[in-house]
């Protein structure tokens, strides 16, 4: 990314130059007069050729909802210098996330729509780690944790949703666990003799389990060593 190019002192208010400024590089914005920061004309065209300029836009122009979307086409992460009022707008939020796969995104908008299922679930389609800056409530609640984990097939990811970020009742969820790929409940009975293979791995996402048992388990459903057993709670299974 280029640096913003400088403009004189004696040309911050001429509209032409600072546009010709803003079209090479938006944050040039940075550079115009008071004037100019709050001419709509001049402010699309910094918008448009670099999203975050809209952080030099004056105050009327960051609650303006066409203008917070032209920043947001060109980065959703601008959403962070938008108004209060757009923060909490859930068009405009959603909007946003169309153009930001960044975790970071949802620690930008309002309080209320961190609280929002809707929100927090299209942020984490675009990546499921946005999770750890919805509400406590949703950060605890079941339904919004598996859905994050089923956003991603990295299993660390998984486990790091699990363990780190999610809270309260969720963080123990055995239905969590399942849907999130880090382990299958076993149905079937005892396991079978033979060439079955029993693993007596005391293993929980919750305080009460150490690390070491943790990290074996992880280590068992991505190690090739290990990718012809299904793992289930208690023991796996060989597969024949």
């Amino acid at each position: 990314m280029g640096s913003s190019q400088s403009i004189a002192p004696e040309f911050r208010d001429d509209t032409d130059t600072v546009r010709a400024a803003c079209k090479k590089n938006g944050t040039s914005l940075e550079h115009a007069s008071a004037r100019l920061k709050d001419d709509t004309g001049t402010v699309r065209i910094a918008c448009e050729e670099r999203g975050v300029s809209l952080k030099y836009a004056s105050e009327r122009l960051k609650d303006d909802a066409e203008v917070v979307r032209v920043a947001c086409k060109n980065g959703g992460l601008s959403i962070e210098y938008a108004s209060d009022r757009l923060r909490d707008d859930k068009c405009t939020v959603l909007f946003a996330f169309k153009n930001s796969s960044s975790p970071t995104l949802l620690s930008y908008v309002s309080e209320r729509l961190k609280d929002d299922a809707e929100v927090v679930r299209k942020a984490c389609q675009r990546n499921p780690m946005s999770l750890e800056h919805a509400s406590e409530k949703l950060k605890s609640d079941s339904e919004a944790v598996r859905f994050a984990c089923q956003q991603t097939n990295d299993i660390r990811k998984k486990r790091n949703i699990l363990k780190n970020i999610a809270t309260g009742a969720a963080k123990q969820d055995p239905e969590s666990l399942v849907a999130a790929g880090l382990l299958k409940l076993w149905t079937g009975g005892q396991p079978k003799h033979g060439h079955d293979v029993v693993f007596s791995v005391r293993f929980s996402l919750s305080e009460g389990s150490s690390d070491a048992a943790n990290e074996f388990y992880c280590q068992m459903t991505t190690l090739p060593f290990f990718r012809d057993y299904r793992f289930y709670c208690g023991f796996s299974e060989r597969v024949q």
